[in-house]
């Protein structure tokens, strides 16, 4: 017997917690997604019992976000996005920045350091879009006008992050950071519109010709195809995974 638990022994232990914690969740009238948080944390280095291998752990997380984020798409569209009003866009794009702003400035408080406390600043100023999507298709309100306003206002903060992101790699490291800043702006601003011709243009054909032949499973194959494969796009230019998470909505 190995001492370190195979990927197999960790899938199964996190898909079973999960199910259990979702099933624990819905009995207790709360949204399926606070089970799965739950799961997590008992998993987690940061709980006693049973813990799987980190950096594994997070290389599954990381996809299904990908893939989640792709999900959005199925509810609100590139087109959907150029139709929200601009209050709405100029409204989250404030909240981003002032929640921002007063985390760090409460991890400057705290003796954390400035890179510290801009990343958690950043980290706590932007919303799963995920979560939205989840609990108001849960409610069945992810068609209703407020219910679509929320959803946008989310997508509008998982673009600021794509633009956070860029500004801290490239404001924290060593060598010149103006220099690291222009030149991972670039990256994300290239990326960024790679996936809007790749995601407008080229899935779309994609995937109707896939689903032209009428089997759900290839569909699925192509959809997951899509959404990786822009992540490993993401990892080659030199970006986070989580950058991609934030436009994999883009191909619907």
């Amino acid at each position: 017997m190995h001492d370190q638990p195979s990927l197999l022994v960790d899938l199964v232990v996190a898909l079973a917690i999960a199910a259990a914690g979702g099933w624990i969740a819905t009995r207790l009238r709360l949204s399926s997604i606070v089970g799965y948080i739950a799961a997590g944390l008992v998993i987690s280095p940061l709980t006693p019992g049973f813990v799987g291998d980190v950096d594994r752990l997070r290389l599954i997380a990381e996809i299904g976000v990908v893939l989640l984020m792709f999900s959005v798409g199925v509810h609100f569209s590139f087109r959907d996005l150029m139709a929200t009003p601009l209050l709405l866009v100029i409204a989250g794009v404030i909240q981003v920045a002032a929640v921002m702003a007063g985390g760090t400035a409460v991890g400057v408080a705290a003796g954390w350091g400035l890179d510290a406390s801009l990343f958690a600043g950043a980290a706590i100023a932007i919303s799963s879009s995920t979560v939205i999507v989840k609990l108001l298709t849960d409610e069945g309100r992810v068609e209703t006008a407020y219910g679509r306003a929320a959803v946008a206002w989310s997508i509008v903060e998982d673009l600021s992050a794509v633009v956070i992101l860029a500004v801290l790699i490239g404001l924290t490291g060593e060598g010149d950071a103006a220099a690291r800043l222009a030149w991972t702006s670039l990256k994300a601003l290239v990326f960024v519109a790679a996936v809007l011709v790749v995601g407008l243009r080229m899935a779309p054909l994609v995937l109707d010709r896939i689903a032209q032949i009428a089997s759900r499973e290839l569909f699925v194959l192509g959809v997951a195809a899509v959404a990786l494969g822009m992540a490993l796009a993401s990892e080659e230019v030199g970006l986070s995974t989580l950058d991609v998470a934030a436009t994999a909505w883009t191909p619907s």
